[in-house]
């Protein structure tokens, strides 16, 4: 994607087996371009939690609008629409959006950071790369024996593989893993 910066925090802390650091290293914001002015719209602080999530995601995040914090965005899990606090920041989403409302966009904005964690558990752990247009992974390895791994120089032709995400920049390899989907 566009515009998505690397690393901007770097002492990133997981607290929870289902905390995403905050804000995120990778920025995950959703960019409007209409007219002639920009909104952009980012979700940090985000908390979610997959046991509890039944007919929907339960989360929660705090919304940033420009670089301000705005407001807060909830839902229960339980086939619920987003709870956006306050409601003033939900309306002007949607009248700046439409035909997009706001729960659409706080849906992509938590799909895209879910994804773009599991990508970065499996690359610290596995060898993910791309044969005959289909995503593999390698079992499990330690650091160290990843490390050697990746550093060897026939190691797309062992695994006859047209691209290896690990070795890629992590935007380039997140469009990939997205991708397939």
């Amino acid at each position: 994607m566009r515009g998505w910066p690397h690393a901007v925090n770097s002492v990133a802390r997981y607290r929870g087996a289902y905390r995403i650091p905050s804000p995120f290293t990778l920025g995950h914001f959703f960019t409007l371009k209409l007219k002639k002015d920009i909104m952009k719209i980012e979700l940090k602080n985000i908390k979610y939690a997959a046991f509890q999530s039944h007919e929907t995601n339960c989360d929660a995040a705090t919304i940033y609008i420009d670089g301000v914090r705005a407001g807060t965005v909830e839902n229960n899990g339980h086939g619920g629409c987003d709870n956006i606090h306050p409601h003033s920041i939900e309306q002007r989403i949607n009248a700046w959006a439409a035909p997009l409302d706001a729960e659409t966009i706080f849906a992509k904005l938590l799909n895209t950071a879910l994804q773009e964690r599991d990508l970065k558990r499996a690359m610290s752990r596995r060898i993910l790369f791309r044969r005959e247009g289909k995503l593999m992974e390698t079992h499990a390895h330690s650091a160290a024996e990843l490390k050697a791994r990746l550093e060897q120089g026939d190691l797309a032709v062992k695994l006859r593989a047209e691209v290896i995400l690990n070795l890629l920049p992590f935007p380039d390899a997140s469009a990939i893993y997205r991708a397939r989907a």
